[in-house]
């Protein structure tokens, strides 16, 4: 809207349509990023991005020693687990 605005000033005519093209689409953009933000993760990648702990099981991967007390630890490994886990995915996908 800006640059319309100082194009306008200077008596530069910009086609309504493109100025209304551009809102409709940084609206639909808006929209897109409420609605998934409050969304909970549905895959490990998503968990990673939003810093959240990943609950769901990795099969064979070792696990940290410890009884359960040191919580923070065992969300660390296993964000670090998850993430070869996507890398590793990723790679595999990008090498077909």
């Amino acid at each position: 809207m800006g640059p319309c605005l100082v194009a306008d000033a200077f008596h530069v005519h910009v086609p309504r349509p493109y100025i209304y093209f551009a809102l409709a689409f940084s609206a639909g953009v808006e929209w897109l990023n409420i609605k998934t933000q409050n969304a909970p993760p549905t895959n490990r990648l998503q968990a990673l991005i939003h810093n959240q702990p990943v609950n769901i099981p990795i099969i064979g991967v070792r696990k940290p020693a410890g009884n359960g007390a040191d919580n923070l630890e065992a969300q660390r490994f296993q964000r670090r687990t998850a993430a070869v886990l996507v890398l590793t995915t990723m790679l595999n996908c990008m090498a077909r």
